[in-house]
């Protein structure tokens, strides 16, 4: 089953558990025409319309997630979560059974991201991966960790782009008011913001940063120490080496109070890669 039809099969049980007719959800711009194929399976409707249509049936993104694991999505977020280990630990060569399984569940971007960690992508993996994220309207959790995974292979204009796409959406932080989706997309800026300092964007990659700014963006405990080291990594790039480096330290040190072990270790070969 595509996911076009879980996404419209789960909306259509809450639509109608709610007691809503297909011409409820015109004032929020979803005509009965548009939304009918929606449940189908045939066509899907822009996030921005989408999530004021769940507004409406009064539940949350999270809820609605949660209903999506009943129709067993729950496989994908178990691969991430055997992805993400793999990647933690070092073991490369592992990641070509992920890769293979992604390609079972038919999620070719993820499939082509998770390669990217172990060889060298084609031009034709890069073409098709870039035209894939420019179709995208609605962002999986699936579809931001595919993005994670391909910021060191993506074009700056191309990563520049998709990320001040998100910024400048309508709605942005009702879009990621998903905590899963939240922590994912600071991930996604943070790894940017060290990639594109290593490249020496000084402005752009402190424009992003100021986006995610404890100020302004809701962090968990791990993506506040995540942006600190992000933070960090560019302070040492453009303005002070030694007081970077203290930032990045700190970081690093509350990661090992705070996650996993190998978490803190991951992102010292990050920055050491960057570095080297």
């Amino acid at each position: 089953m595509k996911p076009c039809v879980k996404y419209g099969e789960v909306f259509k049980k809450l639509r109608k558990q709610k007691g809503f007719k297909l011409t409820s959800f015109i004032q929020v711009g979803i005509s009965p025409a548009a939304l009918c194929k929606f449940e189908n399976g045939k066509s899907m409707i822009k996030f921005d319309k989408f999530n004021l249509a769940l507004s409406a049936l009064s539940i949350t993104l999270s809820e609605y997630e949660k209903c999506l694991k009943d129709f067993h999505l729950e496989v994908h977020e178990m691969l991430i979560k055997k992805t993400i280990t793999i990647i933690i630990s070092g073991e490369y060569d592992d990641l070509k059974e992920c890769y293979v399984e992604f390609m079972r569940l038919n999620e070719r971007a993820c499939a082509i991201a998770v390669k990217s960690m172990y060889e060298k992508l084609s031009g034709d993996d890069l073409d098709w991966i870039g035209d894939y994220f420019d179709s995208l309207t609605y962002w999986r959790y699936i579809d931001l960790y595919t993005l994670y995974l391909m910021v060191d292979c993506l074009k700056v204009r191309q990563l520049a782009y998709l990320l001040e796409g998100f910024f400048i959406s309508d709605g942005f932080y009702k879009i990621f008011n998903s905590q899963e989706h939240r922590g994912r997309f600071a991930h996604i800026v943070c790894k940017s913001v060290i990639c594109l300092s290593y490249k020496g964007h000084e402005q752009m990659t402190k424009h992003f940063l100021d986006y995610i700014n404890p100020q302004k963006f809701n962090h968990t405990m791990y993506t506040k120490n995540l942006y600190d080291f992000a933070k960090g990594y560019w302070c040492a790039e453009f303005e002070s080496r030694i007081k970077g480096d203290q930032m990045m330290k700190k970081a690093l040190l509350r990661f090992k109070e705070l996650s996993a072990p190998g978490v803190s270790e991951y992102y010292e070969k990050i920055c050491e890669k960057y570095k080297n």
